[in-house]
């Protein structure tokens, strides 16, 4: 999604469960119990993990502060996407993040108030669709 860091992607949501003691496949399922998001301003992978810290640090509650971790990325992609042209018609999101629980629903919540009447595609094999790609690609090549 971006050639300049990993802001925006799966990376940045492992960074930070890596830095916060707390496995990936959790991260988006402890997101999903919290009732709100806490703000968090920074995409910046490096930066990130510090921020979490001091709001966790101040007495936010974990769930809403990981539910604005996702919230935070996906706004990013959604800024990618509207320098890029948007989205018409539908939208798919390939790799392990679209089977992050969270980021299934703060898509389902954001998207339409972004992109209005567009169809959202996340398949449970979404994961492979970069190996699958790769693939196709080596066959070409051969």
């Amino acid at each position: 999604m971006n050639d300049r860091c990993a802001a925006g992607c799966g990376r940045y949501l492992g960074y930070v469960a890596e830095e916060l003691g707390v496995s990936l496949s959790a991260l988006g399922e402890l997101a999903c119990a919290a009732c709100h998001h806490v703000p968090v301003t920074s995409t910046c992978t490096v930066f990130a993990a510090a921020e979490l810290r001091g709001l966790l640090h101040a007495g936010e509650h974990t769930e809403a502060v990981f539910m604005g971790a996702h919230r935070a990325i996906l706004l990013r992609a959604f800024s990618l996407l509207a320098r890029c042209g948007g989205v018409r018609d539908e939208f798919a999101m390939t790799g392990g993040v679209a089977l992050n629980p969270a980021i299934q629903r703060l898509l389902v919540e954001l998207m339409p108030r972004h992109y209005p009447d567009i169809l959202i595609n996340l398949h449970p094999d979404s994961i492979y669709v970069g190996a699958y790609g790769g693939a196709l690609m080596a066959l070409e090549i051969l």
